[in-house]
């Protein structure tokens, strides 16, 4: 099934980018009519993987060294966040199951595997990419 891509951009690996990224990201979310539970889970997939990828995968401060593209397919939206640097696997990281209330970090992508209809790490060429399919929800 072929991806229409729809949104691509690299950003500085600042936190505040990646605040300017959910920016330019919104409009174009709307312009696609997926419905609010659709867009906004988008949203807090790319959010929590490009911060984790700022704050833990050895790029902070690094000028445009993080891309992120969002395609759409029939029935789910593809959103992947890549940048260079040595293997770091957010998924492997995580804590298995559900986060307790006194465990400290692992929430985010707690949160991401259980909007995503898939999450999936790969390491190629230097580069890191998750790719988060997020399939479409009622309105």
């Amino acid at each position: 099934m072929a991806e229409s891509q729809f949104f691509k951009t690299e950003i500085d690996a600042t936190l505040s980018a990646v605040g300017e990224l959910l920016d330019s990201m919104a409009p174009r979310l709307s312009e696609l009519s997926l419905g609010q539970s659709t867009a906004h889970a988008v949203m807090l997939c790319v959010e929590e993987i490009a911060a984790n990828s700022v704050n833990y995968g050895g790029i902070h401060g690094q000028h445009r060294a993080l891309a992120v593209t969002l395609a759409r397919v029939p029935e789910a939206v593809i959103a992947r966040v890549s940048y260079p640097g040595p293997r770091f696997d957010p998924i492997a990281e995580a804590p298995a199951g559900q986060p307790g209330f006194d465990q400290v970090g692992g929430r985010g992508l707690y949160l991401v595997q259980q909007l995503a209809s898939a999450v999936a790490y790969t390491h190629q060429a230097g580069h890191n990419t998750v790719t988060i399919r997020i399939a479409h929800r009622p309105l």
